[in-house]
């Protein structure tokens, strides 16, 4: 039973924390994007990685063709 309470309790903190610190995350998310990209330029890297890295970039293709055989000349 102490077990099971201890176990709760922590749970419980736990389930407190993770609010407080998303918070905490998305705080300095804001504050890098709007205030820190204006003077640091590893701001400004990890915003335009993290900005460029959510985009669905087509894939690679492996379609090629040689002009020279269809013109006969270049």
């Amino acid at each position: 039973m102490a077990e099971q309470y201890a176990r709760d309790t922590r749970a419980f903190s736990e389930w407190e924390a993770a609010p407080r610190a998303f918070n905490e995350q998305e705080q300095q998310r804001r504050e890098q994007e709007t205030e820190l990209v204006l003077t640091s330029l590893d701001a400004m890297t990890n915003v335009l990685e993290e900005h460029l890295g959510e985009i669905p970039w087509p894939r690679e293709t492996d379609v090629g063709f040689d002009l020279l055989h269809f013109t006969g000349q270049f």
